[in-house]
């Protein structure tokens, strides 16, 4: 009788917690920005010695520059494997305390700041291997390795 009611309690227990997995495969971690191509004028910028990282869990970005002024990033993204994209929505600054407060309208400039991003921007999604990611929008090709 013991060990049926440690087996029940052990399915309730089991039955009680949610599994969430994500389905990103090598998208899902934390990548050092190292390199942006703006695909208008072909021009380039090394970031390989800047402190610039994306980190991708789930369905939540971080967006951090440890070496800047702008405040940590939080958003949203969808990324559809079969079409290669990347979408990037729902900014919030990363303020735990005051529970992520949105991103307003006003502060847009600080988007534009994080690669010419919009309050939606998608990316294709160029190359995602486990080491290298590389995304580009209309204007930039953006490179990143994975730490």
């Amino acid at each position: 009788m013991k060990k049926l009611v440690i087996i029940i309690l052990s399915a309730l227990v089991v039955g009680a917690c949610e599994i969430h997995t994500s389905n990103n495969g090598n998208l899902d971690g934390f990548w050092h920005c190292t390199r942006v191509d703006t695909l208008s004028t072909q021009g380039h910028a090394d970031l390989s010695e800047q402190r610039l990282y994306w980190a991708f869990q789930s369905s939540l970005l971080l967006l951090t520059d440890y070496d800047g002024p702008s405040a940590r990033l939080i958003a949203h993204f969808d990324y559809d494997k079969s079409e290669s994209q990347l979408t990037v929505k729902d900014f919030h600054y990363y303020d735990r305390e005051k529970g992520d407060p949105a991103l307003p309208d006003s502060s847009l400039s600080q988007l534009k700041a994080w690669f010419e991003m919009d309050t939606v921007t998608t990316f294709r999604v160029e190359q995602l291997t486990s080491s290298r990611l590389t995304i580009a929008s209309s204007r930039l090709r953006i490179a990143f390795e994975k730490q």
